[in-house]
C-alpha cells in the first residue's frame, strides 16, 4: 500500500464543501424610498416630460445635468415622445366608441348596428348631362366626364354610373301645344314611346328658363299604352 502524502493536520477545518470565507453583503441602494406623486392627468409630450423629471431629485440625486446632449435626457425625451403618441391614439380609440365623439364612419356605422340600425353608404355629388349625339351611341358604366377647369378651380371628373344609349331622335323634342305651368303632361311630337321610358330624366327648357324633369308614367300612343 502506498503511503499517504496528505497530511491531516493541515486540512482545513469546515463542515461544508466550498470553505471559501463568505463573501460580504451586497450594499444596499442607495436611491430613496419614498412616496412619489404621480400625475395621471398627463397627456402630451410637455406634462410627460416634466413628471419624469420631477422624479430625478429623489430617485436619483447624483443626476443634476439637464442639457440636451446628456443621454439621460434624451432618453427622457424619446418616452415623452412615445407617451404623448400613445396618449394620442388612446384618446383617438376612445372618442370612437361613443356615438357623439366618433368621428369615422365605420365607427358610427358599426355603434348604429348594435341598436339594430344600419347606415346607407355615402353617394358622391351626383349631376345630371345632356348628350347631343349624330348617330345612336351607347353611353357605358364608368364613362369620364370633366367639368372646364380655371385657374382657381380645378377641373371635376364625374363617371356614368348607369348604362344608357343615346339616340339622334332625342337630341330635341318639341310639344304640339303649349302646356300651362305646373302641369305634368304634354303631348310630344313623334313616336318616342321606344326610347323615353319611365325613370328617363329629360331637360325642359323654355325662353325664360330649363329644368330636368323624371318620366313617371310610360309613354301613350293612340291612347294605348306601352
Amino acid at each position: 500500500m502506498a503511503p499517504s502524502l496528505i497530511d491531516p493536520g493541515k486540512l482545513l477545518q469546515c463542515d461544508t464543501v466550498d470553505c471559501r470565507p463568505p463573501a460580504s453583503p451586497l450594499p444596499t441602494s442607495s436611491i430613496p424610498q419614498q412616496a412619489q406623486s404621480i400625475d395621471y392627468l398627463a397627456k402630451d409630450y410637455d406634462s410627460f416630460l416634466r413628471g419624469m423629471m420631477d422624479l430625478i431629485p429623489s430617485r436619483l440625486p447624483g443626476w443634476t445635468t439637464r442639457t440636451e446632449a446628456d443621454l439621460g435626457m434624451a432618453l427622457l425625451e424619446l418616452f415623452a415622445f412615445v407617451g404623448d403618441q400613445l396618449s394620442y391614439y388612446q384618446d383617438r380609440v376612445a372618442n370612437e366608441g361613443l356615438l357623439r365623439t366618433a368621428v369615422e364612419f365605420e365607427s358610427v356605422r358599426r355603434l348604429l348596428s348594435l341598436i339594430d340600425y344600419q347606415m346607407a353608404p355615402g353617394i358622391a355629388a351626383q349631376v345630371l348631362l345632356e348628350v347631343t349625339t349624330a348617330s345612336a351611341k351607347p353611353i357605358l358604366i364608368g364613362f369620364t366626364v370633366t367639368t372646364k377647369g380655371t385657374d382657381k378651380q380645378p377641373s371635376i371628373v364625374f363617371e356614368v354610373i348607369e348604362e344608357r344609349i343615346v339616340y339622334p331622335d332625342l337630341n330635341s323634342i318639341t310639344l304640339k301645344s303649349d302646356v300651362v305651368a305646373q302641369s305634368t303632361q304634354a303631348v310630344l311630337n313623334g313616336e318616342l314611346d321606344a326610347f323615353l321610358l319611365p325613370g328617363v330624366w329629360m331637360r325642359l327648357k323654355s325662353p325664360l328658363n330649363a329644368e330636368w324633369a323624371q318620366i313617371a308614367d310610360p309613354i301613350l300612343v293612340d291612347s294605348v299604352q306601352h
